[in-house]
């Protein structure tokens, strides 16, 4: 039995009416982006943009070597397919942009690098969905980050999607379960609104060109996640889209000692969502198509993932969505992955960027230096010689 993790995840379309002319305003907010914690270490300011641009250090996640596939000119690419991938459409007439993600493999890595339960996967799969569908099409380099703060149990969530399809997110409280609620027709739903809570979400976008990074806010409308972020584009940005995203669980029989040695791994059946959007000059015609297929997508089940998990493809749900909007000028196949930029190298700058007093205890105590991303799990340990050899020798 498959049970569907996710509130409605479009029960209105949210579209707007004009074309965006928002300007975001500066961030200043560094503290969301690496959140480094040291014993005897005060929380190290870490800038978005290092974690956005720094080169590729963490060697168990390497980027891949093939970006896209032109599924109209007739690639193929098994290895991609199989694994993790979005598939991008554009309208015969250029009206409509389509995207459906399948990030299952992904959110695998993280409940198996969190140790995340079947709620906190559902919430963090959510939002890394939103956050690939959204970074898909960004310029080389840039960055997008949703960053949920919510004053339910969940505490936060924090994500973080690059140009080239890599993810990374944690969630605060990795190990929050509450009972589950009732979804359509009986099935029982993991309860992602209660856990967020009432609270806002920010949208944080950089690029290496940039004088720094902007970010919009909006307050937390549902906490269903992609509705949220469907909320933003609209208000912050005027953009007229229509956005999913779920996690679907694998549901036996079994109870008590059985069912907990299953894991949330192994459960894990599908992860994934879509994006559409009207561009400029939408005709009423094709705003109406869309709309229908949408719902119609909708009418048969309360979470994308719920067709991901049956065995419908990426490429197959944008066709469903693409139906009365001719054939399209435009079907890309792009890798979707998981990837952390954290190093010994971030370690050792942020040490640096400590006041001399708080150096100078750490080597007087001669006690190691402890690290851990938040993002990925990843532990890092300087010793006190170290410290002394790396940073303030090199200060």
């Amino acid at each position: 039995m498959l049970t569907r993790s996710g509130a409605p995840w479009c029960r209105r379309l949210l579209w707007s009416v004009c074309l965006s002319s928002f300007v975001m305003p500066r961030l200043h907010a560094w503290r969301h982006a690496g959140l480094l914690r040291s014993p005897g270490l005060r929380p190290v300011p870490r800038l978005c943009r290092s974690m956005a641009s720094s080169a590729a250090e963490n060697p168990a996640d390497a980027p891949p070597a093939i970006q896209h596939v032109d599924l109209l000119a007739g690639e193929t690419n098994r290895t991609m397919e199989q694994s993790d991938h979005l598939v991008s459409a554009l309208s015969e007439d250029g009206e409509v942009s389509i995207k459906v993600l399948r990030n299952t493999e992904t959110v695998r890595e993280l409940i198996r690098r969190q140790g995340l339960t079947e709620l906190t996967a559902d919430a963090l799969g959510r939002a890394m969905a939103c956050t690939t569908l959204l970074s898909n099409g960004l310029k080389d380099k840039g960055t997008i980050q949703l960053v949920f703060a919510g004053s339910g149990p969940l505490k936060g969530m924090l994500t973080i999607g690059e140009s080239d399809g890599a993810a990374r997110g944690y969630v605060t409280e990795p190990t929050l379960e509450l009972p589950l609620k009732d979804g359509r027709d009986g099935v029982k739903l993991q309860d992602v609104p209660s856990a967020i809570g009432p609270g806002e979400l920010k949208v944080v976008k950089d690029h290496p060109s940039w004088l720094g990074p902007y970010q919009g806010i909006v307050e937390l409308r549902t906490a269903t996640v992609a509705e949220d972020v469907a909320v933003y584009l609209k208000n912050s940005e005027q953009r007229r889209t229509a956005i999913g995203a779920g996690v679907a669980f694998h549901r036996d029989d079994a109870e008590g000692e059985d069912a907990a040695e299953a894991g949330v791994i192994d459960r894990l059946a599908a992860s994934g969502g879509f994006f559409v959007e009207l561009l400029p000059g939408c005709s009423d015609e094709a705003a109406k198509q869309v709309e229908q297929n949408v719902f119609r997508l909708v009418a048969r089940a309360e979470s994308p993932a719920t067709f991901l998990a049956a065995g419908t493809t990426p490429k197959e749900l944008v066709e469903q969505l693409m139906v009365g909007l001719g054939v399209p000028k435009q079907l890309l196949m792009s890798r979707a992955y998981f990837h952390c930029k954290c190093s010994m190298d971030k370690l050792t700058n942020a040490l640096r960027m400590l006041p001399p007093e708080d150096i100078e205890d750490i080597l007087e105590k001669g006690e190691d230096v402890e690290a851990k991303c938040e993002l990925c799990g990843m532990r890092y340990t300087m010793t006190a010689e170290e410290v002394q050899r790396d940073v303030v020798a090199k200060k």
